[in-house]
């Protein structure tokens, strides 16, 4: 998801989502802040609405793998990265 935040004024991920979300197998995920940087941030680091993406997944029936791209030399932030995924999940089904 971080890379439908690139090079675009607004994200394109719902857009995608809606479109292809029968068709996902997997999905990628890290935090991004715009611009040409693919910085692959932890969840909340960048401006994308990860919460908002995740619920247009639910709602699309995705209940596939979600691999987390975070580059980080602190497995710290993976871990809170994972946490706040399997939270963020939880409220979307709400």
């Amino acid at each position: 998801m971080g890379h439908t935040e690139l090079m675009l004024k607004t994200s394109s991920a719902d857009e995608i989502i809606e479109r292809f979300g029968s068709r996902l197998l997997h999905v990628h995920l890290h935090d991004n802040k715009g611009g040409d940087a693919d910085l692959h941030l932890p969840l909340g680091a960048g401006t994308i609405d990860v919460a908002k993406h995740l619920a247009t997944l639910q709602r699309a029936g995705y209940d596939g793998t979600i691999t987390l791209e975070v580059f980080t030399p602190d497995p710290a932030f993976l871990r809170y990265s994972a946490d706040r995924l399997r939270a963020m999940w939880g409220e979307a089904g709400r």
